[in-house]
């Protein structure tokens, strides 16, 4: 997840509970927020994910 640091976030960063958006698509990711989702928990398993130089479309 530290590699994602400076780079473009793609999907909103929401971890439940409480469910409140921590980083929002189009926002830089930040050391701060890596940081707060390091303390609690998020991304054990991987959720986030870093693709160097790609679109994500829906």
């Amino acid at each position: 997840m530290a590699r994602a640091e400076g780079r473009v976030c793609a999907q909103q960063i929401a971890p439940y509970p409480p469910g409140v958006p921590v980083v929002a698509p189009g926002e830089r990711i930040c050391k701060k927020s890596i940081a707060y989702l390091d303390e609690i928990g998020y991304n054990t398993r991987e959720d986030i994910a870093v693709v160097p130089q790609s679109v994500c479309v829906s």
